[in-house]
């Protein structure tokens, strides 16, 4: 289309078959993206259609990632299990845990003040 005038239904159609994706509903009807969400600020209908795809879109492809870690981890992929344990797995007390010491394993000594010795 190479007309500013633009048919509802079909920029709705075009947003959501772009996965709202302005630049490239801009593209395929021959506007700019200036213009897409011109329509958005005019017609409450366009700008629902555009923040429902992007929601609806973000959703399955959370979904589908989550469906790919279940598999490695079905699979037995080491690092699937690590990162599974160390997010999901949190609240059954799976951590990475660090410990932080002195100087050959000893204790931490903290001075501060006059009393501080800057060769320690």
């Amino acid at each position: 289309m190479a007309t500013e005038v633009l048919d509802r239904e079909i920029l709705i159609n075009e947003i959501w078959r772009n996965k709202g994706k302005v630049g490239l509903v801009a593209e395929r009807l021959g506007v700019t993206a200036k213009t897409i969400y011109n329509y958005a600020d005019k017609w409450a209908t366009v700008k629902n259609a555009l923040n429902d795809s992007r929601l609806h879109f973000d959703e399955l492809l959370v979904d589908t990632a989550e469906m790919k870690l279940q598999k490695s981890v079905m699979d037995g992929e080491g690092w699937a299990v690590k990162y599974t344990l160390g997010t999901k797995g949190r609240n059954r007390g799976y951590v990475e845990r660090q410990e932080i010491t002195g100087k050959d394993g000893g204790s931490i000594v903290l001075t501060w003040g006059d009393n501080a010795d800057p060769n320690d």
